[in-house]
């Protein structure tokens, strides 16, 4: 059938699930190299979500964004179990922003990514020495 382009506007939470799922490998990487890190990784994690958020959040609203619209990480628990808000928002939002959004989340979770597979690699050269 015909797909109906004026649905786009609409926050579609079907749509927020879709880009759940798609980024979900990358989340599930991005955890497990956060857990690896110890804090280091979760603070790293943190300032990524919160940076990406903002971006969103002043690009949609087209305004400064307060610290009461970033949906902060869980205290405790397991780094999946900590971040799943803060990343499901993010789908959210990137999926409300179209295609830009989209990339821009996925820029946001690769640069994440790349720092904690980069603080493992110089964790595992330290604790050889």
């Amino acid at each position: 059938g015909d797909y109906d382009f004026s649905k786009n506007d609409q926050d579609d939470d079907t749509d927020g699930t879709n880009l759940v799922t798609s980024f979900n490998p990358r989340y599930v990487n991005i955890c497990n190299y956060a857990e690896s890190a110890g804090d280091v990784g979760i603070r790293v994690t943190t300032k990524h979500f919160d940076h990406c958020q903002r971006r969103f959040l002043e690009f949609i609203n087209n305004a400064e964004v307060s610290d009461d619209q970033v949906v902060d990480p869980e205290s405790g628990g397991s780094a999946y179990d900590r971040f799943k808000n803060p990343f499901e928002v993010i789908c959210r939002m990137a999926q409300q922003s179209g295609i830009m959004g989209i990339q821009v989340a996925s820029e946001e979770l690769l640069a994440c990514q790349q720092e904690l597979v980069h603080i493992a690699s110089m964790n595992k050269s330290a604790s050889r020495g």
